[in-house]
This record gives C-alpha cells, sequence and structure tokens, in this order.
C-alpha cells in the first residue's frame, strides 16, 4: 500500500465526500438515509462525477499533478461502476409471481427458454461430475 501526497487536496475531499453521501442516501446495501430514487441516483451519480472531473478546469480548486490523476481516475471510475449498476429491480412475470402449490412441481412449458436451458446445463454438468466422482471412486476404492 502506498500514499500519495496532494497539495490544495480539498477537491479530493470534496469529491469523497460526494461520493460517500451517495452511497449512504441510495437504495444500495450500505443505504442508511435511502432519501434518492432509483433514476435520481443514478442522475446524481454522473453529475457528481463529471463535477469532480471538471473541477481542474478551475484554478482556484485545482490540485498539483498528482491530485489531478486522482480526480479523474476516480471520476472515470465512478462512470464506469455507474454504467454497470442495474438500477431498477426486474420485474417478476405473472407466471412467476403466481403462488403454486408445493406437491405440484411446475411444468418444463411454464419455465422460460433460458431458464430451461440454464437448467439442461447444470444437469449436464452434474452428471459429468458424478461420473468422474465414480471413476475415481472405483479407481481408488
Amino acid at each position: 500500500m502506498s500514499s500519495a501526497h496532494v497539495s490544495d487536496g480539498g477537491l479530493l475531499v470534496a469529491g469523497g465526500a460526494a461520493f460517500g453521501l451517495l452511497a449512504l442516501t441510495g437504495h444500495g446495501p450500505i443505504g442508511v438515509v435511502r432519501i434518492c430514487p432509483p433514476k435520481v441516483h443514478a442522475a446524481l451519480d454522473v453529475v457528481v462525477a463529471l463535477c469532480l472531473a471538471l473541477a481542474p478546469i478551475i484554478p482556484a480548486l485545482r490540485p498539483d499533478a498528482t491530485g489531478i490523476l486522482i480526480a479523474e481516475f476516480a471520476a472515470v471510475g465512478w462512470l464506469r461502476l455507474t454504467t454497470l449498476t442495474r438500477f431498477t429491480r426486474p420485474v417478476a412475470t405473472t407466471a412467476a409471481a403466481a403462488p403454486t402449490p408445493a406437491a405440484e412441481p411446475s411444468p418444463p412449458s411454464s419455465l422460460g427458454t433460458s431458464a430451461q436451458a440454464a437448467i439442461d446445463a447444470g444437469a449436464r454438468r452434474l452428471g459429468k461430475e458424478a461420473e468422474r466422482a465414480r471413476r475415481a471412486w472405483r479407481r481408488h476404492g
């Protein structure tokens, strides 16, 4: 672990405080206050990251070269994180949302094609692993 010494690092402290405030007010696992709806949170993420990236243009806010690099990397990283985050939760379909009796297994026709393909692939892999275990048991047993 290393440290970077930055002169005039107020911009970095303000950016860190803004990102921390966004994390605490969102609907995520560390959201404490949860006052930001997901779409507003996504927009604020982009605005704060762009403000941090553009702030070194203003001479009064400009840190030294190391501070500028840190601010730019933090802004780009935060924008990348924002673009990879799904801010809306998937809506359950009516077939999946309807309760089914525990005694009746769901027929394969009610599963989606991707779910059925995943089940089939998992079953094939389980069969292959079971065969490997059987061969190893015979070899060493």
